[in-house]
């Protein structure tokens, strides 16, 4: 009997765990599940990692997935969207520049369909302690008055 496809991807990462010998590939094939094949796998992973992290549920559905499939795929992006931020986060980074700001919140605006208000809460060290986002604009701008902070 011919082994499924799943099965090779589940092999991959349990021989190269979490180091880099995964590729990108296989690692959809274990969020797809037991309905993966190669051909789609290989399809979505050509669109490149920015490109298929901005696929929409109803986008993923269209290149072949099921919605719970497609659920699956975007929850995996959403851990490492989020796991990326909060690393960030627990390092009580120093802001000292507007530059150092944009560090600190990369992970998190990197992923925005529009502009986003943040505030920043320092403490006395002006290393962040909190943060908060005070305003969603459109697509090129956001407006905020200092009553609304």
């Amino acid at each position: 009997m011919e082994k499924k496809y799943i099965e090779t991807a589940h092999e991959v990462l349990s021989t190269y765990g979490s180091g880099q010998g995964v590729d990108l590939q296989h690692l959809l094939a274990v969020l797809i599940g037991p309905k993966a094949t190669p051909e789609l796998c290989g399809r979505l992973c050509a669109k490149g990692l920015q490109d298929l992290a901005d696929l929409t549920e109803h986008e993923l559905h269209e290149e072949g997935l099921t919605l719970t499939q497609a659920q699956r795929v975007m929850a995996g992006f959403q851990v490492g969207r989020k796991w990326s931020f909060i690393s960030a986060a627990e390092q009580r980074f120093p802001v000292r520049s507007p530059e150092d700001a944009y560090s600190y919140l990369r992970a998190k605006i990197a992923y925005e369909k529009q502009e986003v208000f943040y505030m920043l809460y320092l403490n006395t060290k002006n290393q962040v302690i909190y943060e908060r986002a005070v305003f969603k604009g459109s697509l090129n701008a956001s407006l905020v008055h200092p009553r609304e902070t």
